[in-house]
Order: C-alpha cells, then structure tokens, then sequence
C-alpha cells in the first residue's frame, strides 16, 4: 500500500455505517415530524442539535473512504532545508597509508568492516576519502557520522545524498543508524526534503541498459543473452567489467545489463518484486538491443545479486520456454518473495539453475538460498546449490570470475555440473 494511504473498508465495515447514518437521519426525520405536546412537544430541538454534533464525524468518516489526492508531481529536485557546510576533512593518513591513494571501492568495504566493529570514526574517516575518490556512499557516510556522534556531519552528508545520490525516505525514516537523527528536532525539516527528492528521482523516468557482444560479433548471428539484475538500490554497472568480457568472447554470448524498474537516484535503482512488472522491464530492454544482437529462442539467462538474484529465480521459473535458468546469487528481498505460485511444467524439468550464497552472509540470505533451491527442486528444475564457506560478506561470490563461464555452460547444456 502506498505510503499515507487509506486502508479501503471492509463491505460490512460500510454497510454498518451507513445504517447508523440512515437510522440518525430517520430518527430526526421522526422527532421533526412528530406531533407537538406533551412535556417535550414544543421543544424545538434537541435531536437537531445532537445531529449538527454528530454530522461532522459522519462525513469525515465517509471521507476516509475516499482515496486520497494523489500527490502532485516534484518536477525539480528540492532545496537543502538545513544546507550545513561541509564538516572539515578527516586526515588523509591512516595505519601509514595514504588514504587518497587506495580503491575507493576497497575502501568502501574497510569502513563497512570498521563499522561492524563498532569503530564508527574510523569508518567515517575511510568512507570520506572512498566517496572522494567517486564511490556512491553519502548515506552511509552520513550514518556512520550519525553513529560517532557527530549529527551536523551526519545531516549534511544525508541532504546531500538526497540529491545527489538518492535516499529511500521510508528506510531512512526506520533505520537503526539514524535514530539520533530523528531525535533531533531539526528531523521534521529533513524527512519531507527526503520525500520530496525521492518523489522527484521515482518520476524521473531515468533507466541503463547495458550491452557487451563478443569480439566480431554481427547483427543477424542468434546467440544466446545473458540478462544481469543488480542488488537493492544497485546499477546494472555491477554486471559489466572484464570477467563479463572475457565470458562474452569465451562463450559467444552477449551480456544486457538491466537498470531495476523503478528509479531512486540517478545511479540507483530497485525491482518492483512484481514478477510481471519486473519481467516488462526485462523485455523492454531486450526490445532496446535488437538492433545490435539477435536473441537465440528459449537461450536468454537470468543472472541477478541479491534483489536481483530473487527476482531472476522468480521470472525464469514462471517462464521456462523463454528462459533457459537462472543464475541467483544470495537472493533477498524486500517482500516475503518465495516462488509462490509457480506450477510445475515439462519445460520447467528442463531447466537448470544455480544458487550460491556465502556461508557467512546474514542468516537471512543464507535461508533464502537454501529455499530456493529447495523450492525450485521441488518445481522440478534441475539446481547447482553452493554456500561458500570463505565468504563472509554479501557480495559476488570470491571467484565469480572463473564460474561464470562455467555456470552458463551448465545453464546452456554444453558444460559439466558445477562443482
């Protein structure tokens, strides 16, 4: 339901209001019409006046039926209500490196290991210099300032990733990391400059599709599609880099990388979980590429991480005859997502997947996994089931590299099992 709707009422819910408002409005009809005398006869009103009380309460519970107006559109991004300056650069020295010279990507995962340690200035410092260094990072950022106490840093670095990143209101209006923030009273300005940003971002329209063809491939030549889904507020970025090249050349396929349905910043996108709306934003993409590739029938892959990973097991095993399997790799989810509701069917049986999760990564995704395959067994696909035991983190599985090739072979048929 979306956010500040009005749950709809109920048949008997409606029915009983509206015998309390046909009896109130009989009975005043009554005591109106009914003869004068008596002790009370000449009284002219008490009902009348019990009913102008009453009245308000009746229509605004019959417009709490009504849905809501729907919002208006935020054709621009919103104005900073706090606009704090930029809180001082941490030093750039840490542990005799210079933080400047690191991966931002590396150093983005040492603040993540440094916050679960509960070293929250440690963690701010490192994430500062990754976010310089052009890494997406500003909410978390913001929530380990949040963390260490300092919540001037911490507003300034939320508002910013507001608009420049994009933040989901909701999850920031529950999230543990910025409970301080919203004991703050400067939280009431805040939150509503949230929502407007992610209003503008979520009517932005905004989408990637991304392709990458063996070398000397040409138009016209079927070859089978490899469809990357990215993780929860994740770019199709995630699914483009040498190994995806090289398994490209190797294998003859092409790779089309899919930006999620529903935008939530200029580099930042989620699945609907809708198996039919996710499953449009897959063929719109398709649709995007047939000028360059040609699809070979019933060989198109489903690779996805995490959201992306469940939703890749949801839509490949609803359509097995366009789908040939799927690659889920530790699948979360925002809803209890759990392949409900796909039936068996010979085309299914057919069909091969692989599921792979780190041992290490929260129980969550690690019983996700294990359902899934469980389940898409039970639907009769055939399922590679692997829980690295060196993996720790929620992330591509440590050699991803060397499987994937392995992986579409299996899914394709011209390889052995995984091992």
């Amino acid at each position: 339901m979306p956010s500040g709707a009005l749950p709809r009422p109920g048949n008997a819910r409606i029915a009983l209001i509206a015998l309390v408002v046909a009896g109130a409005v009989g009975l005043t009809s009554w005591w109106i019409a009914r003869p004068a005398g008596g002790p009370e006869g000449s009284r002219p009103g008490p009902t009348a006046e019990a009913m102008a009380k009453v009245r308000p309460d009746i229509e605004a519970m019959l417009r709490s039926f009504e849905p809501p107006p729907p919002e208006p559109p935020q054709r621009a991004l919103p104005e900073r209500p706090l606009a704090l300056p930029a809180p001082p650069e941490p030093p750039a020295q840490r542990d005799g490196h210079d933080l400047r010279k690191i991966e931002p990507v590396r150093l983005f995962m040492e603040a993540r290991r440094a916050a679960a340690h509960g070293d929250y200035q440690a963690a701010a410092q490192i994430q500062h210099w990754a976010v310089a260094g052009g890494v997406d990072g500003k909410y978390d950022l913001a929530c380990y300032y949040a963390r260490a106490g300092q919540l001037d840093a911490s507003f300034h670095w939320l508002e910013r990733a507001a608009v420049e990143e994009g933040v989901d209101p909701d999850w920031a209006a529950r999230d543990s990391d910025l409970e301080v923030l919203r004991s703050d009273a400067r939280w009431a300005m805040v939150y509503p400059y949230l929502a407007r940003a992610g209003r503008y971002w979520g009517q932005s329209g905004i989408k990637k599709t991304l392709l990458v063809l063996p070398k000397g491939y040409r138009t016209g030549k079927p070859i089978p599609v490899v469809m990357g889904m990215h993780g929860l507020g994740s770019q199709p970025e995630d699914f483009v880099d040498e190994s995806v090249q090289r398994a490209a050349d190797a294998l003859s396929v092409a790779f089309v990388s899919v930006s999620g349905t529903l935008p939530r910043g200029p580099r930042k996108f989620v699945w609907s979980e809708s198996p039919a709306r996710d499953r449009a934003r897959l063929d719109e993409a398709l649709a995007e590429v047939r000028d360059r590739v040609t699809v070979a029938p019933g060989q198109v892959i489903l690779i996805g991480f995490s959201q992306g990973g469940q939703m890749a097991a949801e839509i490949a095993a609803r359509d097995p005859r366009h789908y040939a399997g799927a690659v889920v790799m530790s699948p979360g989810s925002v809803t209890e997502l759990s392949l409900d509701g796909v039936p068996r069917s010979p085309e299914l049986a057919q069909r091969r997947c692989v599921v792979v999760v780190g041992a290490g990564e929260s129980p969550g995704n690690v019983r996700r996994a294990e359902r899934d395959a469980a389940r898409l067994r039970a639907l009769g696909a055939e399922v590679f089931h692997k829980p690295y035991a060196e993996q720790q983190q929620h992330s591509f599985p440590p050699d991803f590299d060397t499987a994937l090739p392995i992986w579409i072979r299996y899914i394709l048929g011209t390889g052995p099992r995984p091992r």
